[in-house]
């Protein structure tokens, strides 16, 4: 198709790029040690995710969300994902 289409790009970098990270995560998930921790580590590379997708700068974040876990009501947690996080004043 790229032969017959000029604007296709002739390598798949990115689609590698991306896939990349996933089998490399995928492999790490293997030395958890525990079907519990399969989960914490999903949970953190879900979060990890997040936080590169929306650039927020990740020590600044966690700190921020650690320091305000404990004095915040259960029902607002939600306002510490990436997507809703503002930065405590």
């Amino acid at each position: 198709r790229c032969l017959e289409d000029g604007s296709l790009d002739l390598s798949n970098n990115v689609c590698e790029r991306q896939i990349r990270r996933i089998a490399k995560y995928r492999n790490n998930s293997y030395f958890v040690g525990s079907p519990e921790s399969g989960v914490r580590f999903a949970h953190l590379m879900f979060h990890f995710t997040n936080m590169g997708k929306h650039n927020l700068e990740s020590v600044e974040y966690l700190c921020d969300v650690f320091r305000r876990n404990k004095k915040t009501a259960r029902d607002k947690l939600i306002d510490f994902f990436a997507h809703r996080w503002q930065m405590a004043t």
